[in-house]
């Protein structure tokens, strides 16, 4: 929820309010004397010397032969200065212009869009927010190319002033991602013109629903020289010899959802000539052939992959995956409609370091899937389940028994009261959803208390009523979506 300016004064005053009383508290409290050392030496002049009886002691342990006193060099005596003590601030106004502070206010109390209204309150805000790059790492600034081509046609061409002002907010705040929505090759070319900082600042590049072409693409990847990290979803004028050519080797991370072009050829190239950390991949023309590439020495580094709404993969691309990427932590299936308990079995008994697992929307894992995913699965800690009919009751017993799990997501699954009694002896379940789950009867959520670990509950289009829903928020420190 955004705030408007006056909630932020609000919010500010009661945050200066505590702040002015524990400065007043520590204003109360004296600091304990300290007895003075006892110095051994003296001051003459400005000069430190050391007193006479030592002197005498270095002369005769020295040379015993030797009894006249040798005078020593005298030192210079530098006064060290008084360490700066740090200012006290007594009123609203000295705390309304310390950085310190506004830095603390800002990074614990401000969140998304909200951080979009603080520099336009003052300059003295604008300073401290700007100066601050972690205040806006977890924002992403998108050129709605679309929506500013109708601008320019409407107002006339002011198109080239809005996108130099836009690339400078970028560099001004530290940015190191961009997204652009709905841009062509004209805006691909734009970037290259207006954003020459953009060559080593930004690392994460977002195309989405954009008409631009392979040559585009191309100029863009090529000019964007610290790229990490590439997403492209609905980019359709892009083919898959295009997309390997404009790949650069360094990449880290890469998605692409929804390109209808993209096929076999794209994810052959990623398996043996990128050595990615995640690949997520949303593509109806993606067979079990093109999974064959992946191997241990090319993709060594790849922890995370997903293969979401791949419609044609069957159990022989889980035969590749567990040959080729035995060190998975994440994977996702989401989707892919033909696997079976037989592919789940194999995948379990293999990928036995997984941590995330995503089996949603498959119409053929039943409850011998869970059976071997609770069997050998043992450092599982998320399991994604929505949409998958025909598990049973049977089956969530199964999942109870696994000590490691934290997250767990029934969507939409056909289960009753007794998978919910078997959900509460998991103790250490932190996120749970069984959203709807229209079979479970509502003073069964009730027993859902008894979860105080959770962190999160989501019981939309499900049958617990308000009475259920008001006990539940009253036993659990949780967030509840209903």
């Amino acid at each position: 929820m955004s705030l408007t300016a006056s909630g932020m004064i609000d919010r500010a005053s009661a945050e200066i309010s505590k702040c002015i009383m524990r400065i007043k508290r520590k204003d109360n409290k004296k600091p304990p004397e300290v007895p003075p050392k006892p110095n051994s030496e003296v001051l003459r002049n400005g000069v430190a010397v050391l007193p006479h009886r030592h002197a005498t002691i270095a002369a005769t342990t020295s040379n015993p032969l030797n009894n006249t006193l040798t005078p020593l060099t005298p030192r210079k005596f530098t006064k060290k200065p008084p360490p700066k003590s740090k200012q006290i601030l007594t009123s609203s106004d000295q705390l309304w212009k310390d950085d310190t502070f506004l830095k603390y206010f800002f990074l614990n109390y401000f969140q998304g869009n909200e951080k979009l209204i603080l520099p336009s309150i003052c300059r003295k805000w604008k300073e401290v927010s700007y100066n601050c790059p972690e205040f806006w790492k977890d924002l992403i600034p998108v050129l709605k190319c679309k929506e500013l081509r109708r601008t320019v046609r409407v107002d006339g061409g002011l198109g080239a002033g809005i996108r130099r002002r836009f690339y400078g907010g970028v560099v001004k705040r530290g940015f190191t991602s961009l997204k652009l929505d709905s841009a062509t090759d004209e805006d691909s070319e734009d970037v290259l013109i207006h954003f020459s900082q953009g060559t080593q600042l930004i690392q994460t590049l977002k195309l989405y629903s954009s008409s631009i072409t392979d040559k585009g693409l191309y100029n863009l990847i090529d000019h964007l020289t610290s790229l990490k990290e590439l997403e492209l979803s609905s980019c359709n004028e892009l083919s898959e010899d295009g997309i390997v050519q404009a790949l650069p080797k360094k990449l880290e991370k890469l998605v692409i959802y929804d390109c209808i072009h993209v096929a076999d050829i794209v994810v052959s190239f990623v398996a043996k000539s990128l050595n990615l950390v995640e690949f997520s991949l949303q593509a109806y023309h993606v067979t079990d052939t093109a999974l064959m590439s992946f191997n241990q020495k090319s993709s060594s580094n790849l922890t995370t992959l997903k293969l979401d709404s791949c419609w044609e993969l069957t159990n022989q691309t889980v035969l590749h995956i567990v040959s080729g990427l035995p060190t998975l932590r994440r994977l996702s299936l989401s989707g892919c409609s033909k696997m079976t308990d037989e592919g789940i079995e194999i995948l379990a008994e293999n990928l036995t370091h997984l941590r995330t697992l995503d089996l949603s929307w498959g119409p053929r894992i039943t409850d011998a899937s869970l059976e071997c995913i609770a069997c050998d699965l043992m450092c599982l800690e998320e399991l994604i389940l929505d949409r998958c009919t025909l598990i049973t009751d049977l089956g969530v017993g199964y999942v109870a028994t696994m000590s490691t799990l934290r997250k767990l997501s029934l969507r939409w699954c056909s289960i009753r009261d007794a998978s919910v009694h078997h959900i509460v002896g998991m103790r250490k379940l932190q996120y749970l959803s069984l959203a709807g789950c229209v079979n479970i009867s509502p003073s069964t959520f009730c027993s859902l208390s008894n979860l105080r670990s959770l962190k999160e509950l989501e019981l939309t289009n499900c049958g617990a009523n308000s009475q259920v829903l008001q006990f539940l928020k009253s036993t659990l420190n949780c967030v509840l979506v209903e």
